[in-house]
């Protein structure tokens, strides 16, 4: 009985005090899970913002790349259309250069053939 009394006797005297320490400490876990409900809500909130930024950064780089291709491709078609040009020029003055080659190596049968029938007259 002893014990009995003396456990009535710690509980009267420290049972307050341990009750409000449980209080406490209750009180205390609420706002711990409180805070920690704030930080997780405002992390979530947080990443969306960063996933729409990066995703419209992202967006904007795949724009400013489509239009760059579109530029550059321009310019070689350009570029390919002036490369032609040149070339169909080098291409019409060699058949030129041909052509006349040919019309005076015809000019030289057709003296030669003249000459030839100039000497069988004399001759004859």
């Amino acid at each position: 009985m002893a014990g009995e009394e003396l456990s009535k006797i710690r509980d009267i005297l420290v049972g307050t005090q341990l009750r409000a320490l449980e209080d406490r400490m209750d009180q205390m876990e609420k706002q711990l899970q409180k805070r920690s409900d704030y930080v997780q809500h405002e992390m979530g909130r947080q990443y969306e913002r960063l996933e729409q930024l990066i995703t419209s950064h992202v967006s904007e780089l795949t724009d400013k790349l489509a239009t760059e291709k579109a530029v550059r491709a321009a310019r070689m078609e350009e570029e390919q259309a002036k490369t032609r040009e040149w070339i169909d020029e080098r291409v019409a003055f060699l058949l030129e250069a041909i052509d006349d080659l040919r019309t005076s190596k015809s000019d030289r049968r057709a003296l030669a053939k003249i000459f030839s029938d100039v000497a069988a007259r004399l001759e004859g």
